[in-house]
């Protein structure tokens, strides 16, 4: 921690300016939840070479809108991917722990990572699209298939 101030007088800010120092090569956010969790970070990721902040899949929509957290599961016509249009973003004042809040506030905390202007900065829904279970195919009813022997992954 930066000793100038008391430690009562130590931000967020400091403290993780502090653990990124001044040449580190990644920083890895799983813990963003709310756009204010990623602002916090914005001063920090000026030296770091890369940043890349944990989403989830529950934020992309389906072309009428629905998603994976929502009442109706969502019919996506391709496979799901970062550039899929998402739920609208919360308010600083939403509680991202709440069954309510917590897709929007996911989607709140990307738009700031990603309007932070570094090109060093990535996000990434989770699962990761090369996992197993991304790589199934989906039958109309939207439950998973394996894909058919020969078939393009």
């Amino acid at each position: 921690m930066p000793t100038a101030k008391a430690d009562s007088q130590v931000t967020v800010v400091d403290a993780i300016e502090s653990l990124v120092g001044d040449d580190s090569t990644l920083l890895v956010d799983l813990l963003a939840y709310r756009a204010a969790d990623v602002r916090a970070l914005l001063p920090g990721m000026g030296s770091v070479g890369s940043a890349v902040i944990i989403s989830t899949r529950a934020v992309s929509v389906d072309p009428d809108g629905r998603h994976i957290n929502g009442d109706d599961p969502p019919r996506f016509p391709t496979p799901m991917n970062e550039g899929m249009p998402t739920v609208p973003p919360a308010a600083d004042d939403v509680d991202p722990l709440s069954c309510e809040g917590y897709v929007p506030s996911k989607v709140a905390a990307e738009r700031v990572a990603l309007d932070s202007g570094p090109a060093s900065c990535e996000e990434h829904r989770c699962p990761p699209r090369q996992s197993r279970r991304s790589r199934q195919r989906r039958n109309p009813t939207g439950r998973h298939q394996r894909p058919r022997a020969g078939a393009a992954p």
